[in-house]
């Protein structure tokens, strides 16, 4: 058995898929490193849907149907990979499983509407995260620079 070592890490938050326990998922909401990753990929996932719209045309090629369903297989891997990598969790088993991520829902494509949906909650962890530790620093520095 390995000796354990605590980093005071808050644990990761679960949830569940459309209240589905049996699908679900843990993100560490106070990791910055999302900040990185999104910077690096924002344009990629932004460019997603046009490439999905080509892959549509491709099906007036005259090998339509296989082009296309080629195509989008190929894509949707892409997509699960790249989301998985931005919240460093597998997100995308638990909301389509074996599923299509591409698919539209209420007229957006799904990986944005979980993009949609994730991205804020890092966003207010991390912004309280970030004010606890300013008010930590204050704490300490306030005999130098006068502020108490």
């Amino acid at each position: 058995m390995a000796n354990s070592i605590s980093f005071g890490l808050k644990a990761r938050k679960v949830f569940s898929v459309d209240g589905d326990e049996s699908r679900s998922f843990a993100l560490d909401l106070t990791d910055t490193g999302i900040l990185g990753r999104w910077h690096e990929m924002e344009d990629w996932f932004t460019s997603a849907d046009e490439k999905a719209r080509d892959i549509l045309n491709k099906a007036e090629s005259e090998n339509g149907i296989h082009d296309m369903s080629k195509g989008f297989h190929e894509l949707d891997n892409e997509i699960k990979e790249k989301l998985n990598y931005l919240f460093d969790a597998d997100v995308c088993t638990p909301v389509v499983g074996n599923g299509a991520i591409i698919r539209a829902v209420e007229g957006q494509p799904l990986f944005t509407v979980i993009i949609s949906n994730l991205l804020p909650l890092y966003e207010k962890e991390i912004e309280s995260e970030n004010k606890k530790a300013q008010a930590r620093i204050e704490k300490h520095t306030a005999k130098y620079t006068g502020k108490k």
